[in-house]
């Protein structure tokens, strides 16, 4: 097959000639396919189609099935022109699965995301200002003790009454 034109081959192709370009400057089309005749360039159709067919999908072979509920169904057969019957069927399907979520929204099973996101950030909030909290409080009782082990036991009781008080909260 002869060369052919930019806009002759975007019209083989069933594209805008500016889709064209952009493969050829996307290398979509190899330069094996191109050749350029002073500022035209001219495209090997049987070549660019190759190469195209490996790596665009087009609009046409998208709309050669369409899903509709999980069944892959020819188009103009069911999801074009869906029947009366069909149509009340999804939409009663799409009720109760709103009817769902509103329910389990009712009931506490299902949260709003930045309601939990507040308060995750208000509880580590308070967490940590309660741990910052304890040397000021503890600082001057360790520092008059020279056991470790007591030390130790009034570190672990301060921390302790933290996190109680902060489950206590809840």
């Amino acid at each position: 097959m002869p060369k052919i034109t930019v806009k002759e081959y975007a019209v083989h192709r069933g594209v805008a000639w500016r889709s064209i370009y952009r493969y050829i400057q996307d290398k979509l089309i190899p330069e094996s396919a191109l050749s350029r005749d002073g500022k035209m360039v001219l495209v090997d159709p049987v070549k660019a189609d190759k190469a195209l067919d490996r790596h665009i999908t087009t609009r046409k072979q998208l709309l050669q099935k369409v899903d509709v509920e999980g069944e892959q169904v020819e188009p103009g057969t069911k999801a074009g022109n869906l029947s009366f019957h069909e149509a009340r069927t999804l939409s009663q399907r799409v009720k109760a699965v709103l009817l769902k979520i509103d329910l389990e929204e009712r009931t506490g099973k299902l949260v709003e995301s930045a309601a939990v996101r507040t308060a995750a950030f208000n509880t580590a909030r308070t967490l940590r200002d309660t741990l910052m909290n304890i040397p000021d409080r503890i600082s001057i009782i360790l520092a008059a003790e020279t056991d470790q082990l007591k030390i130790s036991a009034l570190l672990a009781k301060e921390i302790r009454q933290a996190l109680d008080e902060l489950s206590s909260k809840e």
